[in-house]
Order: structure tokens, then sequence, then C-alpha cells
């Protein structure tokens, strides 16, 4: 591994996101297509953007996603939000932007295989 592939897999972390569908359109449950994750790099103090697998999550269920996290391996991650669409009888919707999850960085440097979850039950602006 060259010296350039060691520092990227360093700023790198395989993580592992459980995601709940909680959101309802209005006061009718739906199914989410949940396609980028938000994080917050509190090292350097900037959003970053993953694209995700379009996961597919019914309403009351949970998603698994595994993804590597560029630039904040073994560091703090203090926030996250999904990005995500929801099903209507046209089709997906446009993008909306999910709740955002703080107070992270309790849980520690973001690492190989690291858990982190999070219920989508609103929107918020997005980041």
């Amino acid at each position: 591994m060259s010296a350039a592939e060691s520092d990227r897999a360093t700023l790198m972390a395989q993580v592992r996101l459980y995601v709940s569908n909680r959101y309802q359109n209005g006061n009718n449950p739906v199914t989410i297509k949940v396609i980028t994750l938000n994080y917050f790099d509190r090292e350097d103090a900037k959003w970053r953007h993953n694209d995700l697998a379009n996961t597919v999550i019914e309403y009351s269920r949970q998603g698994r996603i595994e993804e590597s996290l560029e630039y904040v391996g073994n560091e703090a991650i203090t926030e996250m939000q999904m990005v995500f669409k929801f099903q209507e009888a046209k089709g997906w919707s446009t993008r909306k932007c999910s709740n955002i999850i703080t107070g992270l960085e309790s849980r520690g440097r973001c690492e190989k295989n690291k858990v982190y979850s999070m219920t989508v039950t609103g929107t918020a602006p997005c980041t």
C-alpha cells in the first residue's frame, strides 16, 4: 500500500447505518428510499455528503446500509441527516431531508464497523 493509499484508508471508515422509517406524508405512512447521507465532520467543521445505494425501507421497518465515509476515519461525527424520497401514487417524491440527529460525538470516533442508528420521522432544511 502506498503512503497515499494508507493516508486515505486512515481517513475512511466503513460503517453500518440502521435507518428506521417512521415518516408519514400527512397522516399516511409511506415507503422511503434513502439516497444520500449528510454527516458533519467536526475536525474540518463542514458537512460531507455520501451518495448511497438506493435503499428502500417500508414504513415501520428498518434498513441496513454499509458505507465508507470519507475524511472522518478516527474522528468524531457530531451530526447526521438522511436525504430520501417517499413513494407516491405517481412514483417517488422530490428529495427531502430528514430531521438531523445530533450528539453523535458521545459515541466516540468513527472507525471500521461503527454502528449508527437513526429514525426518519420528519423533514428539516437540507445541510
